[in-house]
């Protein structure tokens, strides 16, 4: 479902040969390009548990960005100066680590996390229903006029170990999501819509429905609320709340090279 980030504890994914995208293409060279800045800011409560906050400075431009960890509760998970590049266009994305010149790319696990990211080795998505409404104009945001939209997204999680079913879980989300009109596409990793799974991750055909689904809205996601429960056997024992939002967004000239992996740095596990 949309937004299984939950815990943000950050277990980062990262994955082997052929899930690492570069971002050097995305950003189409070298160079100063119109652009934007904004702070993004994201938190995630389970019914019964501390919340759990992210703050990063955003930079964009071409529809590619990068985020540099400001503050949260959850920032000294990171590496020391480590940063995520995100592209609009594959919706890949990247943490970088300049302290030990490497790279890796952020799985949809790392993204979506929380109950299914324990489950996914042995898990299985079936009877997946994605669908998006539109509910009219939202309230303005930063100074800037909103569309207010519904995803709402359903599937039943098998959990099997070495070949045994050990029970069947329902999923359920519902996401909220503000769109404004801003010059750059303004990429959001947070939100769980695109990315570029492994083949072998049970989390793709979830990832391909909402990455289908985000494609339809038009402008930028500038807020999102999202609820999401899993049940088994009728009784919900996963209740979590995420919500993102970006906010002082400003137009600028922005150096394109900010927003590629930096050469000489060693893609992880090589």
């Amino acid at each position: 479902m949309p937004l299984l980030i939950s815990t943000l504890k950050y277990r980062l994914l990262l994955l082997g040969a052929g899930a690492v995208v570069s971002l050097l293409a995305a950003t189409g060279g070298h160079g100063q390009r119109p652009g934007e800045t904004g702070t993004l800011t994201i938190s995630s409560e389970i019914k019964g548990g501390p919340p759990i906050t992210l703050e990063f400075r955003g930079t964009f431009a071409d529809g590619a960005g990068r985020l540099d960890v400001v503050g949260g509760s959850d920032a000294a998970k990171f590496p020391p100066g480590a940063y995520i590049l995100v592209s609009d266009t594959s919706g890949a994305a990247q943490i970088v680590m300049p302290g030990e010149k490497l790279y890796g790319a952020m799985g949809a696990g790392a993204r979506l996390g929380g109950i299914v990211e324990m489950y996914t080795p042995a898990g299985t998505i079936t009877d997946l229903s994605v669908k998006i409404d539109s509910l009219g104009p939202g309230e303005a945001i930063d100074g800037r006029p909103t569309g207010r939209y519904r995803i709402t997204s359903q599937f039943n999680l098998t959990i099997s170990n070495n070949g045994v079913v050990q029970g069947v879980g329902v999923s359920k989300g519902v996401t909220d999501l503000w769109q404004a009109d801003i010059h750059s596409k303004i990429p959001n990793p947070f939100l769980g819509l695109g990315g570029d799974p492994a083949p072998s991750d049970p989390l793709k055909e979830l990832n391909a429905a909402l990455s289908s689904v985000q494609k339809r809205l038009p402008g930028v996601t500038v807020k999102s609320e999202t609820t999401a429960t899993l049940s088994a056997r009728g009784v919900a024992f996963t209740n979590q709340r995420v919500t993102t939002s970006l906010s002082n967004i400003r137009d600028t000239t922005v150096d394109l090279a900010k927003l590629a992996i930096p050469a000489g740095y060693s893609r992880k596990g090589q």
